[in-house]
């Protein structure tokens, strides 16, 4: 492959980008309320190990040897809620980040469904006379559910892995 070639497919993909993510613009406000669920769980995924530290420093290894055993399973039961609500908050905030993504997914892909039709609706009868239907409906399908996943696990799978990556270094930083 030479540089043109190249050159050439890295501005198709970054148009092809900016083509998807104009369908996306009217659909911002639920993408920040995404990201914000998604820092969110960012941030409760990575406060369990942070607890579980916690309760191994301070009640069950050499820290929690000045306390008396009632002080020990306190603190344990304690942090053990903590542990409990961290991971009741990740289940609730996947669940909204699973729906957010999966309800602006389905929304790009019937805006572009919608533009796909007119579109089809414009073109001349020639052209259903060269090219067979079925191909043509198999390609608009197949394509735009293409596009559906890639807008609901693609692109915003990324952004929660960069996320968690982060925090993850973050914490173990802290740790």
């Amino acid at each position: 492959m030479d540089a043109d070639t190249s050159q050439k497919g890295k501005l198709y993909d970054k148009q092809l980008t900016g083509r998807i993510l104009t369908y996306a613009r009217p659909y911002t406000k639920a993408f920040i309320a995404g990201f914000v669920v998604l820092v969110l769980m960012a941030f409760t995924q990575n406060m369990i190990p942070v607890l579980i530290k916690q309760a191994i420093d301070r009640f069950i290894g050499e820290g929690g040897s000045s306390l008396s055993a009632h002080q020990r399973i306190d603190g344990l039961t304690h942090l053990c809620v903590w542990i409990a609500v961290m991971a009741a908050g990740i289940f609730i905030f996947r669940t909204i980040k699973s729906y957010l993504m999966t309800w602006i997914g389905q929304r790009v892909v019937n805006d572009m469904r919608n533009q796909v039709f007119a579109k089809v609706l414009d073109l001349p009868v020639q052209y259903f006379d060269r090219n067979p239907v079925g191909r043509l409906m198999t390609r608009i399908t197949s394509d735009l559910d293409a596009l559906q996943m890639f807008v609901k696990n693609g692109l915003i799978g990324m952004v929660a892995n960069g996320l968690l990556l982060i925090g993850v270094m973050g914490f173990m930083l802290y740790i």
